[in-house]
């Protein structure tokens, strides 16, 4: 929460919720951090495959994989904030691009 409240994004109201099939399945696109959980929506639901992405496929070099910060000091958070931050903007991007080249 400190990493995120210093760049300005308030977690306080956030709450996990383990992923069902409804909660899924009004995404075009759900992103995932780590491939073990990819995996576990593959698995679980296998006809929603094609809506699910890694986030880390979206940094521009590697390393692509974004661990799990829980438990790990401020420095370790940051780290991990930051690139999926870059992984975000990227996608973000990537999103736009495709809208304005479909739109034109």
């Amino acid at each position: 929460m400190r990493c995120a409240d210093r760049h300005g994004v308030s977690l306080a109201a956030h709450r996990s919720t383990r992923a069902t099939c409804a909660g899924l399945a009004w995404a075009d696109l759900v992103l995932v951090m780590q491939g073990s959980q990819l995996c576990a929506i593959e698995r679980e639901w296998p006809h929603l495959r094609s809506r699910v992405r890694l986030l880390g496929d979206f940094l521009s070099a590697p390393p692509f994989l974004l661990p799990d910060p829980w438990g790990e000091d401020d420095r370790v958070f940051q780290q991990v904030f930051s690139r999926v931050a870059t992984a975000i903007e990227n996608l973000a991007q990537r999103i736009e691009a495709k809208r304005s080249v479909s739109g034109s």
